[in-house]
């Protein structure tokens, strides 16, 4: 064999794991006896007889020894072939190097738990493997692994609810320390008790008083939705969630010529219709509404009765000391995020999701306002002294 040119010396670093690539191979030669030698001390290996788009035969393996060598140990199995060092765990390897059916194989390879044994079938890998490769450095490999391809949209969008999971997870930890503000534990008291028709505006010409953190907090802690106030009624028919708990505006000084107060009304009333495309309508149950601004709300857009208008620095906000003193968690419990799904060999996003729904870990909009609401709604239908405006018991 004629020795292939170059620098061998660029990779320097042992490793016991390795990949190769050997184009316009020898069909004679018999692969399996020669990767097989005592010389070589390989551990397992597999490679796959494939042919490029050009046409070119080549071999895509990979080799595992019983220890560390460096590359030139390595290129005497085969010279002419090119050789990196692996990155992927060795499953992924075999998926990669076996994806066209046409392979061998040398070593053990039954005893990797993520293998299946040999049958007439050949079995898949999880669905959690295959989801858990696609989070993590590898992702490339498994998109082009045969599972993949079989259900490529059904592995990208649990992959999607999985890291979304995580993420949720990782700032609801980050946060569930966290204490409030004077005046942004006031703004939260108003909260609890905001009636059906109320939307809190709080107001602060100034900035910098802390009203982002703010919907931030109620956004992790909470679990309310959070927006902005250019957003028009076809697109928050798409983003709202189907039964949020709360609704944050968090505006922009330069967004405030355009606040959309169709918007704003129609998510307090629970009620949102969007023509886009086919047309949409959400429906849920009143929930709490605030929006942060720079500017004062134009009042005659809404009816008089609708507003709840904070100024800070003035009257009871008049302290906007940044200090944390005040912790929520205990006047109303936190909402916090599923937990975060295992994926191993036997992890099913159904059952999870079923768990989860069982256990109230996603929590359920609906039973958290609406059957308060509903208890208070009878109540107050027996008092004759009652009003028509419901005060919210539960999360704000």
């Amino acid at each position: 064999m004629k020795i292939r040119t170059g620098d061998p010396t660029r990779i320097t670093r042992q490793t016991s794991r390795w990949v190769f690539t050997y184009n316009n191979y020898d069909p004679l030669l018999n692969y399996v006896e020669h990767f097989s030698s005592p010389e070589f001390k390989v551990k397992r290996a597999v490679w796959g007889f494939e042919k490029s788009v050009s046409g070119t035969p080549h071999l895509q393996g990979y080799v595992e020894f019983i220890r560390s060598h460096r590359l030139s140990f390595t290129q005497r199995i085969l010279p002419e072939a090119h050789w990196e060092c692996a990155s992927s765990p060795p499953y992924f390897n075999y998926l990669y190097c076996t994806k066209n059916g046409n392979f061998e194989t040398v070593g053990d390879w039954e005893s990797l738990t993520s293998l299946p044994k040999k049958t007439n079938r050949t079995k898949l890998a999880s669905v959690g493997m295959v989801v858990a490769g696609l989070l993590g450095k590898h992702a490339p490999i498994v998109r082009v692994s045969k599972e993949f391809s079989l259900r490529s949209r059904y592995y990208e969008e649990t992959a999607r609810y999985v890291k979304k999971i995580r993420t949720q997870h990782d700032f609801f930890m980050a946060w569930k320390h966290s204490k409030l503000c004077r005046w942004q534990y006031q703004c939260f008291m108003k909260l609890v008790d905001q009636t059906q028709r109320q939307i809190l505006w709080v107001y602060d010409g100034a900035g910098n008083a802390g009203k982002t953190w703010f919907a931030n907090y109620l956004n992790i802690l909470y679990a309310y939705d959070l927006l902005d106030g250019l957003i028009g009624t076809r697109d928050v028919c798409a983003l709202l969630s189907d039964a949020p708990t709360g609704v944050c505006f968090d505006c922009s000084r330069a967004s405030k010529d355009h606040f959309d107060y169709d918007v704003l009304e129609a998510v307090k009333n629970g009620y949102i219709v969007s023509g886009k495309y086919n047309g949409s309508i959400k429906r849920f149950h009143p929930c709490p509404v605030v929006v942060f601004s720079n500017s004062l709300p134009a009042t005659e857009q809404l009816s008089q009765d609708r507003w709840d208008i904070v100024y800070l620095g003035e009257g009871d906000f008049t302290n906007l000391d940044k200090s944390p003193i005040y912790s929520t968690a205990d006047l109303r419990p936190f909402v916090p995020p599923p937990k975060i799904p295992r994926l191993g060999e036997n992890f099913n996003l159904r059952q999870y999701l079923l768990r989860s729904l069982h256990n109230s870990e996603v929590t359920s909009t609906f039973t958290l306002w609406g059957v308060n609401a509903t208890l208070a709604t009878q109540k107050n239908s027996d008092d004759s002294s009652s009003s028509c405006c419901e005060s919210y018991s539960s999360v704000p």
